[in-house]
């Protein structure tokens, strides 16, 4: 059975206040048809060039442990996308 979104977005915020407590998920939701999947949207409003946001897709059919990872991969390959970064 998937990770509720409440735990997917409870979770998710977890993960990327850890990482830096700047960021903040706006929204977690499934995807038209997809039950299993999952799309976050992350934003950073403290960046100097005005809020950042970031829109990552997880699987959330899965443990809360294995979710974890995946959100905090997928982040950090985002950030590592980000120019200046």
């Amino acid at each position: 059975m998937p990770l509720s979104l409440e735990e997917v977005q409870r979770i998710a915020q977890d993960v990327v206040s850890a990482r830096d407590p700047n960021l903040q998920v706006l929204v977690a939701s499934t995807a038209e048809g997809a039950s299993g999947y999952t799309e976050l949207m992350v934003v950073d409003g403290a960046g100097s060039a005005g809020p950042c946001r970031v829109v990552i897709g997880v699987n959330r059919t899965t443990s809360e442990a294995t979710f974890r990872a995946a959100v905090d991969d997928h982040l950090r390959q985002q950030i590592e996308r980000q120019p200046g970064s």
